[in-house]
């Protein structure tokens, strides 16, 4: 899987009906129907958009705009970030500037400012994106993450 794939996943679990377990749920079924090696390839390609993400400018404008609180919801919210698609993604980590610019953002504020009741569908965060391929990884092949960690270790990929 090259880049543009993975992308392309990414932007189409976008538009799947049912919020957001629907389309983590709906990404995990694609993945399983490729080769393993494809999963290991998201897996890769994610790791190096959640790196590209993680730089303080963007975590400040993040915290700025009350999108984030501590670490662990800034690690969240790059997973949001990444789920909003190839061009907001790449637009706000060249220019974290421009994530008060992003619609969601400013339809995520208005509701604080108008202190309407937020669900979990409303938050900037999607943690579960994280955990998507090792999941497909184990029910693809029947291996248990540990050698899926492996895989994405021999690829000299960060973390599984």
């Amino acid at each position: 899987m090259d880049v543009d794939e993975f992308w392309h996943l990414i932007e189409e679990s976008a538009g799947v009906p049912g919020g957001k377990e629907a389309r983590l749920r709906w990404l995990e079924e694609r993945l399983m129907q490729r080769p393993a090696d494809d999963i290991v390839d998201f897996k890769a390609w994610l790791y190096e958009a959640d790196s590209r993400a993680d730089t303080n400018l963007l975590a400040g404008a993040s915290n700025a705009l009350y999108l984030t609180g501590g670490d662990d919801s800034v690690c969240y919210f790059r997973m949001w970030l990444i789920g909003l698609g190839r061009e907001t993604f790449e637009r706000v980590v060249h220019d974290p500037d421009t994530l008060a610019d992003v619609p969601e953002v400013q339809r995520y504020n208005a509701m604080q400012r108008l202190g309407l009741r937020r669900t979990d569908e409303d938050l900037p965060e999607l943690e579960a994106l994280a955990y998507v391929p090792a999941k497909a990884w184990e029910r693809a092949t029947g291996k248990n993450w540990d050698l899926f960690a492996l895989a994405l270790k021999a690829r000299g990929v960060g973390e599984g």
